[in-house]
């Protein structure tokens, strides 16, 4: 295999991947000793854009364009990108943009990529006779043995406005699309498009509505030193009946959850047999939460844990052993319920919460499971399955369901915070001075000292427990020009591990897109805890990246909503 054809395999590796950031910085390295390749130039955009950054990527690629107007693969790519930026800004130069790349391929080259792209873009910007022309067209050419050919015939059917046949392609589209919810998304998002512009029959609009998406917490079950029964391990079956029956009725196609005994393996079971989608977050390593949260209850719950990770990604909060701080779980619970917010967000949808608690717990709004539930920030989309109502059809006196404690007991070692790395590199000496004088305000002011705080020559570094005293850092911080900012949320003890030159900062430091235009990057982690707590911001889904120890993170671009 030749050396270049091995990088680009890398890099379409890692776009595959989701690992946009990575592909990016890989491309810009290759790009250094091959600065004329235009595969590298295309992948580079390609990363760029999908990591949520269009704008940057069309001035990557707009040169290439221009010397190779024929090639379905840039001008495909361009044109996508021009079209990201119309939906996102509505702005109709971007629309024509779009249109004229498209058209300018499609009528040197007859791809059929190109063409439908033109013609549902001729719709969006007045000039449907055209688009209906270039569709007539484009049916005409197509074999429809493959899935994308069968949806672009949908497509050109429904501006030729033959919305019957349109409605049975798009069917056959949506049968092939099973439970692969990133083509259900790719087709919806061009549908939401088209639908603003012309009419698209409800029926069509229907078949690609976006998942239910639903965050899980609930009980385990009763830890055998447990005083008064609250979740028996005999009513594990009828809990297993009533989850399954509340995940049908309100349709929930993806779950997030964690995977103690009781309910949550319940959940994720119930998930898997229902043919969804699962997320599973462990707050820390295998071993040690089988000892707190699963192995008490027995080998069979054990090997039930087993069955699943088995077929599933998990993600993991934090690379360290549990050691009894009950702010893994807080962290655990919001984490949880934030990532749910965030994909039913990017899905233009409602996130559900769906628990198993006992009514005294429920009420009691304080301490272990429901102290997860108030962090919830929609409470008519919350569903609980009653363990009250289950363990009293069974014959147990709900009388003596006193829990053991009526809170958790208080952190005495907060663990979890959140960090800030920005590279200031670009930015004007004025601008850091005011930035510095203004930073120097906020720590007077704020009620918490910052755990770290360091400014160097390139980078400000700034760690704290409170994820909005962070956020008043970097609203500061986007008052400069230039700025690229990374925030995570983790377990830091040893500051030293986030400063220059600890492995945690060089995780930190690569998430970095470092160039003139502002970035702000956040963490999974981080937008989880953001999500929860405001909803003055929004999410660019910026990829997948992970840490020294191959633990994956979510990335995403901040923006004020």
């Amino acid at each position: 295999m030749e050396p270049e054809n091995a990088i680009y395999e890398q890099i379409e590796s890692l776009i595959n991947k989701g690992r946009y950031i990575e592909a990016a910085r890989t491309s810009r390295v290759a790009i250094t000793e091959n600065p004329n390749d235009p595969k590298l130039i295309q992948l580079k955009a390609m990363a760029i854009s999908k990591s949520g950054a269009p704008i940057e990527a069309a001035s990557l690629l707009e040169p290439l364009y221009r010397d190779n107007p024929e090639d379905p693969e840039t001008a495909g790519i361009l044109g996508g990108i021009f079209k990201r930026i119309f939906m996102k800004e509505q702005d109709p130069e971007f629309g024509m943009r779009s249109y004229e790349t498209y058209l300018k391929n499609y009528t040197e080259t007859g791809s059929y990529y190109t063409g439908i792209n033109a013609a549902t873009m001729s719709a969006l910007i007045g000039m449907a006779g055209k688009g209906r022309k270039i569709a007539e067209n484009i049916l005409g050419s197509l074999n429809l043995d493959d899935f994308w050919e069968l949806a672009t015939a949908a497509e050109a059917k429904l501006l030729l406005r033959d919305y019957e046949s349109a409605v049975t392609d798009y069917r056959e589209v949506r049968r092939q699309c099973g439970n692969d919810w990133g083509r259900v998304a790719t087709i919806d998002s061009q549908l939401w498009l088209l639908n603003h512009y012309t009419t698209v029959p409800v029926e069509i609009r229907s078949l690609f509505k976006p998942p239910k998406i639903a965050a899980f917490v609930g009980h385990m079950v009763d830890h055998p030193d447990r005083k008064s029964p609250r979740f028996p391990n005999q009513l594990s079956g009828a809990v297993s009946v009533s989850m399954k029956n509340l995940v049908s009725s309100l349709g929930i196609n993806i779950g997030y959850t964690s995977l103690a005994c009781g309910s949550d393996i319940l959940f994720a079971e119930t998930m898997l047999e229902l043919n969804g989608e699962l997320s599973i977050i462990l707050p820390f390593g295998i071993d040690d939460f089988l000892e707190s949260s699963v192995s008490f209850a027995g080998t069979d719950w054990e090997e039930r844990f087993h069955n699943i990770i088995h077929s599933q990604n998990i993600r993991y909060l934090v690379d360290k052993t549990y050691e009894g701080n009950p702010d893994i779980f807080r962290f655990l619970g919001k984490t949880i319920m934030g990532a749910a917010i965030l994909r039913a967000q990017l899905s233009r949808t409602e996130p559900l919460l769906v628990s198993v608690l006992s009514k005294y717990d429920k009420e009691m709004k304080s301490g272990g499971t429901r102290d997860m539930i108030r962090f919830w920030p929609e409470k008519d989309t919350h569903t609980n399955v009653d363990i009250d109502e289950i363990r009293n059809q069974a014959g147990y006196d709900s009388s003596k369901d006193i829990p053991d404690t009526v809170s958790e007991p208080p952190i005495e070692n907060e663990l979890i915070f959140q960090i800030m790395l920005a590279n200031v590199s670009h930015c004007s000496q004025d601008d850091l001075n005011d930035f510095l004088s203004k930073m120097d305000d906020l720590r007077a002011n704020m009620i918490n000292t910052p755990k770290f705080y360091a400014y160097g020559d390139d980078e400000i570094i700034f760690i704290h427990r409170s994820v909005m005293q962070v956020i008043d850092v970097l609203s500061e911080l986007k008052e400069m020009e230039g700025v690229n900012v990374v925030i995570h949320s983790e377990a830091v003890e040893d500051s030293s591990h986030w400063t220059n030159g600890g492995e945690k900062y060089k995780f930190l430091n690569n998430i970095l897109l470092v160039g003139k235009d502002t970035n702000v990057l956040v963490t999974g982690h981080f937008a989880s805890q953001l999500a929860i707590e405001s909803n003055k911001y929004t999410y660019a889904y910026a990829g997948v990246t992970s840490d020294v120890g191959n633990h994956e993170y979510d990335l995403f671009r901040l923006r004020n909503a």
